[in-house]
């Protein structure tokens, strides 16, 4: 049976990027990855690992339908997880030596030499790796570095179902990793799509046509796409704005002209989780702008999404889990 509130469906444009140094494909749909992870615990073969920190590294090559991945973990015995790593993203252009892994408590500094250690050393592996020289011969930027960042603990979290009851079946559509990670913790299935490739030239299509599949069966479905996030770090106001567009033309639109006028009624949510300014180059805490939209709602008097009219919206600032209680209110859709 359906929930009351019938179904929702947020889209949203947003999100950190969470590899460390990555190369792009070029027209051969040729790609070449470098990602480190620090973690607390893992499963090897069945086998639960614990009993300190471990740094993952990854590389990996894909060309056409050809792909090689290597991985390897290095377990830190004795090892502190107490450290500050600077996210990449939030640095551009800055010299990375004195953004190195610091401790945060003496007992960490060995951790912190280590890691830094394989930084170091993964720079003089990657620098005149063949694939590297090419892309350097084509003009393009060379993966030439790890740079782990970002370690912590997995999530102790109430699944979404558990937090609003009328959620039978939800699910996510992203191609990032850590959306599809808090996915998973709160209880969504995730929807792999062809294309979807967390920049700009993402298949918006496939995606929308899956949300769209994914809320025949679901009460809620969380489409994510990442693009103007990675034009607002490359600080490209034109790309951006075309992101943007592609948001509006080849998401938002399509999804709301196929479920206005479903038997059963669709509730509709459109918002960033941060804003990235391409002046900047990296997030801000700022307020972000959101719309709800259900059939027969009172529409206030903003005629234009943006920052800057939000500000006269009817929900007024909404902060923490305001917006997503007020979002999945039964009374909103009768």
């Amino acid at each position: 049976m359906k929930s009351f509130f019938s179904k929702k469906i947020v889209v949203g444009a947003l999100v950190a990027a969470t590899v460390c140094v990555s190369g792009i494909t070029d027209a051969k749909a040729q790609e070449f990855a470098v990602q480190g992870d620090i973690v607390s615990s893992y499963v090897w073969r069945g086998m639960y690992q614990g009993g300190g920190a471990a740094f993952q590294p990854t590389l990996g090559f894909g060309f056409d339908n050809f792909s090689v991945t290597a991985w390897g973990s290095t377990n830190f015995s004795g090892g502190n997880k107490e450290l500050d790593c600077t996210p990449p993203h939030d640095v551009p252009l800055k010299p990375f030596r004195p953004l190195m892994v610091k401790p945060l408590v003496p007992e960490a500094q060995e951790t912190a030499d280590l890691i830094n250690d394989l930084i170091l050393k993964s720079q003089e592996l990657l620098k005149n790796h063949p694939l590297n020289l090419k892309r350097i011969s084509e003009g393009k930027d060379p993966a030439n570095s790890i740079w782990p960042w970002s370690p912590g603990y997995r999530p102790q979290m109430p699944t979404f179902s558990e937090t609003f009851p009328q959620v039978k079946k939800g699910a996510v559509i992203s191609a990032v990793d850590l959306i599809n990670g808090i996915g998973y913790y709160a209880g969504l299935r995730r929807i792999a799509v062809e294309g979807a490739t967390g920049l700009y030239n993402t298949n918006y299509e496939n995606k929308v046509a899956a949300a769209l599949e994914a809320l025949k069966t679901d009460d809620f479905v969380y489409l994510h796409i990442e693009a103007s996030d990675e034009a607002g770090h490359e600080g490209d106001i034109d790309l951006k704005l075309l992101t943007i567009e592609n948001l509006d033309k080849r998401a938002v639109g399509p999804i709301y002209e196929a479920v206005k006028d479903w038997d059963e009624p669709v509730a509709i949510a459109v918002l960033p989780d941060h804003p990235t300014p391409c002046e900047l180059r990296t997030h801000t805490s700022d307020p972000i702008p959101f719309l709800i939209w259900y059939p027969g709602i009172e529409p206030d008097e903003v005629q234009t999404y943006d920052e800057i009219s939000a500000c006269d919206g009817s929900y007024g600032v909404l902060k923490e889990d305001e917006f997503i209680k007020e979002f999945m209110n039964q009374k909103n859709i009768q």
